[in-house]
């Protein structure tokens, strides 16, 4: 028997249910707004009456009567769900998941993708250059989508076929150290790549606020990042960082159009290949990051001010990002004293043999 009921921090009606799984809760979308009952033209009854003729034919022994909805329209629905408690920048990513799966299977129903289809599609995406951190996420978020397919009776009886198992990427996170920064930066490189570079060593700023910067934003004492993992923030503006923006201020984006209308992986891939020239292996921007905390530590900054200066929420992450290394360490080691004493050599004691 299907049930109606409202959740206490819910806005929304619900339908509770019993499945050979167990108990199912499935949310209408339906605002109660303190109704005793829903209005009689709500969907809410349509679920209902729906849920209670499975019930009966699966009881029967009849096979369940499963609904045919393509995978492009279910996908859209359940985006446009998760848009309610999604941020914006997470909702774009899944937008771009959602429609990579819907181009693939665009005549295929939700109870028609299995294991196979499902591994054919990660070869496909494998094969179209997705890296494996993005394959990961694409994987993890179809899981949660036929996950939810399940409970809304869409292939019902059917194991969830996004359920595979990656290899975590290692990314070797140690700073940047100096002989590196110096190949790096004697690198030839794009004017726009070469003032991310100079803004993320003196800020430790990630690609994405960089991008976003507009020359308003920078002023002689402080620079304004809008767009942050977390929120918004402010720091104060380096000497040197003010000297080198100094004779480029202009009005606007400080990136070029080129850069901002193509993907993030461009962005990537253009810093990669300056650290091909530079013969740094460590490619990766975001490393600017952890360059940029760890000398503040080892320079005896605070880590407080640390963690203000990165914009980090908490001091584990803050801690995360600081490294040291044995040459970095070696100062603090020499500080380690022990009172010496003339006599602290034990005399050995030699056994004279009897004749």
């Amino acid at each position: 028997m299907a049930n109606l009921f409202q959740r206490p921090r819910s806005p929304y009606w619900w339908v509770s249910y019993t499945t050979p799984a167990g108990r199912t809760r499935v949310s209408t979308g339906i605002r109660h707004d303190n109704r005793k009952q829903p209005p009689k033209d709500s969907p809410v009854w349509e679920l209902r009456r729906t849920i209670e003729e499975r019930q009966a034919r699966a009881k029967f022994g009849a096979a369940p009567m499963l609904e045919k909805k393509l995978v492009v329209d279910f996908l859209r629905e359940y985006l446009a769900d998760l848009s309610r408690n999604v941020r914006p920048a997470s909702l774009k990513r899944y937008g771009f998941i959602t429609l990579a799966l819907s181009r693939y299977a665009e005549s295929l129903t939700v109870a028609q993708v299995t294991y196979a289809e499902a591994s054919r599609y990660v070869a496909h995406r494998a094969t179209s250059g997705v890296g494996p951190a993005t394959l990961r996420d694409e994987v993890r978020f179809f899981n949660k989508a036929w996950a939810m397919a399940r409970k809304l009776h869409l292939c019902e009886f059917t194991e969830n076929p996004w359920t595979f198992r990656f290899k975590q990427q290692h990314v070797e996170k140690e700073p940047f150290t100096d002989a590196e920064l110096a190949a790096i930066l004697a690198q030839p490189m794009p004017a726009w790549l070469r003032l991310a570079v100079d803004i993320a060593r003196y800020t430790g700023a990630r690609s994405s606020s960089i991008k976003s910067l507009e020359w308003s934003d920078i002023n002689h004492e402080a620079i304004h990042f809008r767009v942050s993992k977390t929120t918004a923030f402010t720091m104060p503006l380096h000497p040197q960082l003010l000297a080198i923006l100094a004779p480029q201020r202009g009005s606007g984006p400080i990136m070029p159009t080129e850069v901002l209308t193509r993907s993030d992986g461009y962005f990537s891939r253009a810093f990669k290949n300056v650290c091909d020239r530079a013969a740094v292996p460590r490619g990766h921007f975001h490393l600017f990051r952890h360059t940029f905390i760890t000398r503040l530590a080892l320079a005896g900054v605070e880590q407080r001010v640390t963690q203000l200066l990165a914009n980090h929420a908490s001091a584990d992450v803050n801690r995360h990002y600081t490294h040291a290394n044995a040459a970095a360490l070696a100062p603090h080691l020499a500080r380690l004293t022990y009172p010496e004493c003339a006599n602290s050599v034990p005399e050995v004691v030699v056994p004279v043999l009897l004749s």
